[in-house]
């Protein structure tokens, strides 16, 4: 509004409006070299370089290809300065040791715990996550055989079992299907085609419930595609209206991911994941 003002020749109007983004955006780069460079141009150079010294306290970060600081170059070389202007940056010496990068990951996030579970496969064997402590697991959550993106789904990972196993990694499905129509459901579909891992029941939605693939507002059960590592933690997860079906990237994901657990980057960079 202010460089409006000045072009339809409110002078007065331009620079009250300069000044007041100024005030109203403390230690902001963009109006002070806006308001520098319109004070320039209302022939007040003493004002002008005050703003603009002001601004160049805080410039060191600035990107000065952007086309407002593009326009400051003349009143750089007026006030006594070279093409690059720009303060030099200096780290301030009041925040402490700065650790190295690699070392921050373990004290600022952690991988969730996966809730404890134990559900019955088609043949009313009980299977439970504690059943794969040790060793990585993907656990699928499919909204039983009725949905077709979700056979299609155990179909794309299926006959990848053998790839994951030789990573070290099961799978395991869980269904929204009660027992009953799991039997009935793998009885037929398995007439065709295998399906490689355990394939459970939970009918109730109970499982469905601790990873939160369960919409509360349309009370409808959600796919969950989850990478547990041997610990019990949560290494990654998709949850939302439409299956995970990219069995390829989901294995070359889980080795990146699990290669970087806090085991592995202890032993290759001696940093421990407690901090200490």
């Amino acid at each position: 509004m202010a460089r409006a003002h000045f072009l339809a020749g409110e002078k007065e109007e331009a620079e009250k409006l300069a000044k007041k983004a100024v005030d109203s955006a403390r230690n902001e780069v963009y109006p002070l070299a806006f308001y520098a460079k319109l004070l320039h141009d209302l022939n007040k150079p003493a004002e002008s370089k005050k703003a603009f010294e002001q601004m160049r306290e805080i410039s060191a970060l600035i990107d000065t290809d952007l086309s407002i600081f593009k326009e400051l170059a003349p009143l750089a070389k007026e006030y006594g300065y070279n093409e690059n202007w720009l303060r030099e940056y200096k780290h301030r010496e009041d925040v402490g040791i700065r650790p190295p990068l690699e070392s921050l990951g373990p004290l600022t996030w952690h991988p969730s715990p996966a809730p404890a579970w134990k559900l019955q496969d088609s043949f009313g064997k009980t299977v439970a996550l504690s059943d794969y402590r040790g060793k990585p697991v993907i656990v699928i959550f499919y909204l039983g055989f009725g949905c077709l993106h979700c056979v299609e789904q155990l179909g794309v990972f299926s006959p990848m079992t053998k790839q994951f196993n030789q990573a070290g990694i099961d799978i395991v499905a869980i269904g929204s299907d009660d027992l009953d129509s799991l039997k009935s459901a793998l009885s037929a579909y398995t007439q065709e085609k295998s399906i490689e891992f355990p394939v459970l029941t939970d009918g109730k939605l109970e499982v469905f419930e601790k990873y939160r693939c369960v919409d509360n507002f349309e009370n409808q059960a959600l796919h969950g595609t989850f990478l547990i590592d041997g610990q019990g933690q949560i290494r990654w997860h998709d949850v939302g209206p439409e299956p995970f079906t990219d069995a390829k990237f989901l294995l070359k994901e889980a080795q990146r991911l699990l290669n970087l657990s806090p085991a592995n980057r202890e032993a290759s960079t001696g940093v421990v994941s407690n901090g200490k």
